[in-house]
């Protein structure tokens, strides 16, 4: 049976923190991407943040294998990887936002991705006195 490299998992994180940045405000009311990136979250943050997917990706191991497999021949706009994608949605069905896994028409895989997610909250980001990201 094949297994999530750990190269798919660092994608899969990567496009987690970054929709997770893209998506969130900062108390300006600017989106955090706008001035920071992965380099600039506390290390803490980065610990919550990796604990919390692969948390998902264990218990969805199967169902991330066929998407991944699914989303090569769907890649949005050519950018990214199936993993990275699949972070970007764990993000955005996880927080409730108005994309994630059921809305790439994968059907009963989609379906069964977004009941998943939906079980998981995304931490909290801000931004600390240091400037940097941290995660609650």
């Amino acid at each position: 049976m094949k297994t999530i490299t750990k190269e798919q998992f660092d994608e899969f994180v990567r496009g987690y923190i970054t929709a997770a940045l893209w998506s969130t405000h900062g108390d300006d009311g600017e989106f955090l991407d706008q001035d920071y990136d992965r380099d600039d979250l506390t290390e803490t943050a980065k610990i919550k943040m990796r604990a919390h997917c692969q948390d998902f990706v264990d218990a969805q191991e199967t169902d991330l294998l066929a998407y991944a497999v699914e989303m090569e021949h769907v890649r949005h706009r050519g950018q990214g990887t199936a993993w990275d994608h699949a972070g970007h949605d764990f993000w955005f069905t996880a927080g409730g936002h108005g994309a994630g896994f059921w809305d790439r028409g994968l059907g009963d895989l989609g379906d069964r991705l977004s009941e998943a997610a939906g079980n998981y909250n995304n931490p909290h980001l801000f931004v600390t006195e240091e400037d940097q990201i941290e995660a609650e």
